[in-house]
């Protein structure tokens, strides 16, 4: 059996970072065989004994150099070896100039030299400053090559270009995927694909080939935003390039042909698949990560999926103008469908607040976009009354008071498109109008039916009571347009009614749909209606100043004074009736 005394030797702290970790794999050792022969180890010298705090401070040094990447000495060393890489370019630079090799040739070898930087980089991860000197230096050899290759000398193709920074960046992701899965930050990846981005942006520019650099960047686009490589920095700024160079695409072949000069021809179709891939990038991301990850959407990604959209909305009515209304219509409704399908879904279970409301807002948002694209304002308007009407049983149903929310939207939405507001506007002031429209009939009528079919109960949250005072006010605007508008209807078979008769009617108008709603309201206790009662009140009493005062006869203004006297005596009445009052 071998000699297991422990043979411990004195550690004294070392600036070398391999001598203190040789302390501390001794030390480790030291308390193994303490633990196995604690006697030997107490009968051994005191000179041999480890002293615990020296190793420590020792192996904490030798980590802390390790974790900052080098020693003070070594930063220049790195630096020079950075210099170093530069000058070699320069070298391949003065060869390419002289003539004394083909340039294709030394395109070649800068290639590889800027690949071997980066292959440097790579194996230098565990320190950061190494591997962030040694890509820079990669990316300086590199860009400046494919410039002057393509443009000054023009012995590379905008093609070739492409090729050569599609192949250092895919050599970058392949070295970013090694770094990811060794659970070593990929620092070379990071700065790498960086300069790859901001390079396939200016060679974009400066070659007129936008259409190839712009599905460059989308594949890196893609790979930052849908791989494991998905880093903050690198999402940012790959996706900002895409969307510059989508953008400028887009823009630079909706110009006249001929402001077109030296960009090669393009077809709308290719431009539509750069516009829905830079959609779909995105979007296929927040599916991923937001609905099935349930990790919480950052405010980058709401801002990319918005502004890609928008491209995508314009190019579409762009390039496709005989159909480009209904394409866009049928691709709202089809991602409000599924909005509300992940909403509702796994989102609801999930329970981030944040994604919740976004996806809320963008269906809503696509909804009524795609309810007036496809069909006409008034059609649209119809569609809208009914969602809002359906929304109130559905919203109790779920559980869910955002349904109620949306539909009360709907409802205003459509009693503005459908004229409701600017009708009731009219026969309440101005000159009145004529019969209203069945669009107006349906809507007035839908907002009744669905403050009535609501329900009001006792200390209800505020936006509850913000909802239902604003179906309220709705329902009562169209009530009492058509009232009005009966009412002259009426006295038109009589006589031709004049300004004085209407503002009398008006008046009488408002005054019986505020005494109706505070007892309506009081008796079925509906808050609701009193407040809107009290409203129609107080619009009684500015119509008698400005309206009947200046405009009627003696005697029609002695009736419009009546009617609002008898008006103010009897709502508070009715109002503070038992029912209303234990509310």
């Amino acid at each position: 059996m071998p000699d297991s005394r422990v043979k411990i030797m004195h550690v004294h702290p070392e600036t070398n970072p391999l001598d203190a970790l040789t302390a501390r794999i001794a030390a480790l050792e030291v308390r193994v065989a303490a633990l196995e022969h604690p006697a030997e180890v107490v009968a051994a010298p005191r000179e041999e004994r480890v002293r615990p705090t020296e190793v420590a401070e020792a192996a904490a040094s030798a980590v802390s150099e390790i974790e900052s990447g080098t020693t003070f000495t070594g930063v220049f060393s790195l630096f020079g070896a950075a210099l170093l890489g530069i000058a070699g370019a320069y070298v391949l630079r003065a060869i390419s100039g002289a003539s004394l090799l083909p340039r294709g040739v030394v395109a070649g070898l800068a290639a590889v030299y800027a690949t071997g930087w980066l292959l440097a980089a790579a194996r230098s991860a565990a320190q950061r400053l190494a591997a962030t000197l040694f890509a820079a230096t990669s990316i300086l050899i590199l860009a400046p090559m494919l410039w002057e290759m393509s443009i000054r000398f023009g012995a590379m193709s905008a093609t070739g270009a492409a090729l050569y920074l599609t192949a250092y960046a895919g050599i970058a992701t392949v070295l970013g995927f090694r770094s990811v899965f060794g659970s070593v930050r990929a620092t070379a990846f990071t700065v790498a694909f960086c300069g790859s981005a901001l390079v396939a942006v200016a060679l974009s520019i400066a070659t007129h080939a936008m259409a190839l650099f712009t599905v460059v960047l989308l594949a890196m686009y893609g790979v930052s935003e849908l791989s494991p490589l998905r880093d903050r920095i690198v999402r940012v700024l790959v996706a900002l390039c895409a969307d510059a160079s989508a953008w400028a695409l887009v823009y630079v072949y909706t110009l006249p042909v001929s402001e077109q000069t030296g960009y090669a021809p393009v077809s709308g179709a290719a431009i539509l698949c750069v516009a829905v891939l830079l959609f779909a990038i995105p979007a296929v991301s927040v599916a991923i990560h937001a609905v099935r990850g349930a990790q919480r959407m950052d405010v980058f990604t709401i801002l990319q999926v918005m502004i890609s959209f928008a491209l995508l909305l314009f190019a579409i009515a762009w390039f496709v103008p005989a159909h480009g209304r209904q394409a866009i219509g049928v691709l709202c409704l089809l991602l409000a469908v599924g909005g509300y399908a992940a909403a509702y879904g796994p989102m609801r279970r999930a329970g981030i607040a944040r994604n919740l409301s976004v996806f809320l807002v963008w269906s809503c948002a696509l909804l009524l976009a795609a309810d007036f694209l496809l069909g006409s304002p008034g059609a649209a308007s119809v569609v809208l009354g009914v969602l809002a009407v359906i929304s109130v049983p559905l919203a109790a149903r779920m559980e869910a008071r955002s349904i109620e929310v949306q539909g009360t939207i709907f409802l205003c939405v459509a009693a503005f498109t459908s004229g409701l507001l600017s009708y009731a506007a009219g026969t309440l002031a101005g000159k009145m109008p004529g019969v209203p429209g069945w669009a107006v009939v349906l809507i007035a009528g839908a907002g009744l039916l669905m403050y009535v079919v609501g329900s009001e109960t006792r200390g209800e949250p505020v936006l509850r009571q913000i909802l239902h005072l604003v179906q309220a006010l709705v329902a009562a605007c169209g009530v009492t347009a058509l009232l009005t508008r009966g009412l002259v209807g009426l006295a038109a078979f009589v006589a031709t009614p004049g300004v004085f008769h209407i503002a009398v009617l008006r008046t009488l108008a408002l005054c019986l749909v505020a005494v109706a709603l505070a007892w309506v309201g009081a008796h079925l206790v509906r808050v609701e209606m009193v407040r809107v009662a009290y409203a129609a009140l107080a619009l009684a009493a500015v119509k008698l100043l400005f309206e009947d005062l200046r405009l009627g006869q003696m005697e029609f203004i002695a009736v419009s004074i009546f009617l609002v006297a008898l008006t103010f005596l009897s709502v508070p009445r009715l109002a503070r009736m038992p029912a209303l009052m234990n509310k």
